[in-house]
């Protein structure tokens, strides 16, 4: 359908107060604050239409919509098959955490802070469903699956995640922070395992510049508040030998979007992690089992659909380290968005990863992961070139 120039003012408050007016012979109903507040977006956009559209440059409604949607982050979610191949469309059960998903920016902002609330007064770990995007769109197999994993990274003693001066976190952030990690391997558990036992088992030699190896080490994961005052507070960031750094800020905001920022960062852990037994390696911009680097680093350099969207994305292509990891959260987060522009990223993602996002199911991996190395004595710890500290940080979010 095409519209013209509509009737001014007066057309867009009748047409607001028959937002809220019930179809003829339905029963009368209260809206809830998101659904009032969702109509009234989509009644300013009718007043937007007014003001900007002439007959020389008619407009679909259902494009205005759907850009209107985009921008207040309001999610169409898409449902698919668990029966049929990757994308097919079907309808899926009904998700902890759809409200959450349909919500825009805003009310996702409120529904986060009461839900944190909700757990830490209860100490129900399972209320952060309702917040958890990932774990929503997982087919019913999958999510037991997820949640069998989640337990496991409950009571595992090798995690340590304390605020800047070593004091444990509340539950809702720690349980948000276990979240983004398994979301990062899912649902390979002994990528899992492995990343984490690398983060115990590898430390920096501060005055060398050299990765050691540690024993009886944990894996540590540092959350600045948002009233942290000190210098060195990072937004997102993973270290060589796996430890990680992440503010409330960060955290959040990621989740607003439908992210999560821990998903990025520890994606970078996977970069560094030893399948073997090794210490932590330096400057690693893949899995060391991943096999499709090359295919990865043209698609980023060559592919100027990719390449738009990441500049409208995130402001930037992505060189680097930042490749895998965004790539990551593209597969995990958009990755409708994902298939629509790049597919073969998309498929090789699928036989990597032995999981099939757009229908939430765990899927056969592929054959092409590289083969690992099997377990061997430590060797002396890599040469350091010549870098200081600093030029080793890896994985700043902008």
């Amino acid at each position: 359908m095409v519209v013209g120039k509509v009737g001014g003012q007066q057309q867009t408050q009748r047409t607001q107060r028959n937002l809220e007016r019930p179809e003829v012979g339905a029963p009368a109903r209260t809206l809830t604050d998101n659904q009032r507040a969702e109509r009234t977006g989509l009644a300013d956009l009718g007043k937007d239409v007014a003001r900007n559209l002439t007959p020389e440059q008619p407009v679909s409604v259902a494009s205005k919509l759907n850009l209107y949607k985009l921008n207040k982050g309001v999610s169409d979610r898409v449902q698919y098959s668990v029966d049929g191949p990757p994308g097919s469309p079907t309808e899926r059960p009904a998700g902890a955490a759809d409200d959450f998903d349909k919500s825009s920016k805003g009310h996702r902002t409120v529904k986060l802070d009461q839900v944190r609330k909700a757990c830490n007064a209860s100490g129900d770990p399972k209320e952060m469903d309702k917040v958890d995007l990932f774990r929503n769109r997982l087919d019913p197999a999958a999510q037991a699956e997820y949640d069998r994993q989640l337990e496991q990274l409950r009571n595992d003693p090798r995690i340590r995640i304390t605020d800047p001066d070593g004091n444990p976190v509340d539950l809702a952030t720690r349980e948000l922070i276990l979240r983004g990690m398994l979301a990062s391997t899912f649902p390979d558990a002994q990528m899992l395992d492995n990343a984490i036992q690398t983060g115990c088992d590898s430390r920096r030699n501060p005055a060398t510049g050299e990765m050691e190896r540690v024993e009886n080490g944990t894996f540590d994961i540092v959350y600045y508040p948002r009233d942290y005052a000190g210098k060195d507070k990072p937004y997102g960031v993973c270290y060589w030998d796996g430890r990680i750094g992440i503010s409330e800020e960060c955290l959040e905001a990621s989740l607003i979007e439908g992210e999560n920022g821990m998903l990025h960062e520890f994606s970078h852990a996977l970069q560094v992690m030893s399948n073997s037994g090794q210490v932590a390696k330096d400057g690693a911009g893949y899995p060391e089992d991943f096999p499709f680097a090359n295919e990865v680093n043209r698609a980023f350099m060559n592919d100027p659909e990719l390449q738009q969207y990441l500049l409208e994305r995130f402001g930037k292509i992505h060189e680097g380290r930042e490749r895998f990891t965004t790539l990551q959260t593209l597969f995990r987060t958009e990755p409708e968005k994902l298939k629509e522009i790049c597919p073969e990223l998309y498929d090789l993602m699928v036989r990597y990863t032995g999981f099939d996002p757009l229908s939430g199911r765990i899927l056969p991996r592929g054959p092409e992961r590289k083969p690992t190395a099997p377990p061997a004595e430590p060797t002396s710890p890599p040469d350091s070139g010549g870098k200081s500290w600093w030029d080793r940080v890896v994985g700043w979010l902008s």
